[in-house]
């Protein structure tokens, strides 16, 4: 699930990013850091010359997308309750557990409170979640 969210947000910040580049076509690599050290949701893009670099990321934005789906199955496939609790947090919020087996509501209360607080700080990863995954339903 973390890896999910990971990959999510590495979209946003290269849809944003080629969203900056049609704005800007010529921007140079120092005006596509400092873009990302303002916008981006996080700091692997930083990291990543070779890929910031490029022109066009569409490509590489298609290929997460495919990768976040089958993560998104392999999730639900384990435990079906964990995705309607990162779609709306009050579904686990108040939830109290302390036994639980793999695959049960109550395991995913658990991954439920390990999580929520990432998620819950990248609001169009939910957004994501909700909108894309709906189809998948």
């Amino acid at each position: 699930m973390a890896l999910t969210l990971i990959k999510i947000r590495l979209i946003k910040d290269l849809e944003s990013l080629q969203k900056f580049l049609q704005k800007k076509p010529n921007a140079t690599g120092e005006e596509r850091y400092d873009y990302l050290e303002e916008e981006a949701m996080s700091d692997i893009l930083q990291q990543r010359a070779d890929i910031v670099a490029r022109d066009d990321y569409k490509d590489l934005i298609a290929e997460l997308k495919r990768q976040v789906l089958q993560l998104y199955k392999m999730v639900k496939k384990d435990n079906k309750y964990i995705w309607p609790g990162i779609e709306n947090p009050n579904l686990y919020a108040y939830d109290v557990t302390s036994a639980y087996s793999p695959g049960s509501r109550q395991d995913a209360v658990l991954i439920f409170r390990l999580s929520c607080y990432s998620w819950s700080e990248t609001e169009p990863a939910i957004q994501y979640i909700r909108g894309t995954f709906s189809a998948a339903r």
